[in-house]
């Protein structure tokens, strides 16, 4: 499940309101929910980065908001693209990133995994003698706006894995290019939610208090997000209440 974004909204304005924070417009709320999405994915995607580091060096010790490199991958798996085929530029060796790409994890060519490199490395695998790439053993040259596979005669069977740039989800759970909305209609003086008009983070559900957390701290509220779960909860019981 990804978070929905009238949950995040009503933890919002719940707690604006207890804080007489003063009014969120559901366009403020909907910038500040963009924003937010992407400050987060970036900010586990630094994380997930440094437990790969201290993977590869034996280090066993991290100071962050997750205690395992498998629940950092749970939260960035709405996100990631597996072997996604690219087209090259007028059938050339030339590949273009796809619209939403965001974070590189691996390349592969008729099955084999490429050694990727960065332009400052391009002339030693052109000019090798000892190390040239071949069919087999591909060399991906990148850079911020494509992707060059040598030797040159790579021209089709490229796929590309990475993490997409997080985008929104159908309140039906369709994956959206749309950012996440709340969607509302307007009742004499006040806004309902409208599902319909409505579209919810990619993020996964179990981040709802953070993006909530992030979203009133712009606003200008401090707060923990233990502390925004437990006002949650004592809603809910409220809510419960009051049905029976």
């Amino acid at each position: 499940m990804v978070a929905s974004v009238n949950s995040v909204y009503q933890l919002v304005m719940r707690r604006s309101a207890k804080e007489e924070n003063g009014f969120i417009s559901p366009e403020d709320f909907n910038s500040y929910a963009r924003s937010n999405q992407q400050k987060l994915f970036q900010s586990i995607y630094a994380e997930y980065r440094q437990y790969l580091a201290n993977k590869q060096r034996y280090l066993t010790t991290w100071k962050g908001n997750y205690n395992s490199l498998e629940a950092i991958s749970d939260d960035l798996l709405p996100l990631r693209r597996n072997r996604v085929a690219l087209a090259s530029s007028a059938s050339n060796n030339i590949f273009q990133y796809p619209a939403d790409y965001a974070y590189y994890i691996d390349i592969e060519h008729h099955g084999n995994t490429v050694t990727v490199v960065d332009t400052s490395e391009r002339a030693y695998y052109v000019n090798s003698y000892d190390a040239a790439p071949t069919e087999t053993h591909s060399v991906a040259v990148k850079d911020y706006s494509s992707i060059e596979l040598l030797p040159t005669t790579v021209v089709d069977n490229m796929f590309l894995s990475y993490f997409k740039l997080p985008q929104g989800t159908t309140t039906a759970g369709v994956p959206s290019a749309s950012y996440p909305t709340w969607g509302y209609t307007s009742v004499g003086n006040k806004s309902i939610y409208n599902s319909g008009t409505s579209i919810d983070f990619e993020l996964p559900a179990q981040l709802e208090y953070r993006l909530a957390t992030m979203i009133l701290q712009d606003v200008g509220i401090e707060i923990r997000e233990s502390e925004l779960f437990q006002m949650a909860n004592v809603q809910e019981q409220k809510e419960k209440q009051d049905i029976n």
